[in-house]
């Protein structure tokens, strides 16, 4: 039997779906930028930019998982204005 996939801060690009836990909750977020140091992580619960060190810990600890899905978790202020970048409403 092979040991299970570990994650790292490699693992997350620009628009990976995450699930973020929290004392009180969690929430699901998207990552919506990386450096070469740092991922910022947005959602309607979730916003925070974490260096990769923070993020390989929070992954290895289960408070941040990869989701897999094609859908964008984002608060509805950065969908809407989205949507208006593109020539919609």
């Amino acid at each position: 039997m092979s040991a299970p996939l570990a994650l790292t801060a490699e693992t997350l690009h620009v628009g990976t779906t995450v699930c973020y836990r929290f004392r009180h909750g969690s929430s699901l977020g998207t990552v919506v930028d990386r450096t070469d140091r740092t991922i910022t992580l947005l959602g309607p619960a979730c916003d925070g930019r974490f260096t990769h060190d923070q993020i390989d810990t929070l992954l290895s600890e289960g408070v941040l998982t990869v989701v897999l899905t094609e859908r964008q978790y984002l608060p509805t202020e950065t969908l809407r204005a989205k949507r208006l970048t593109r020539g919609g409403r």
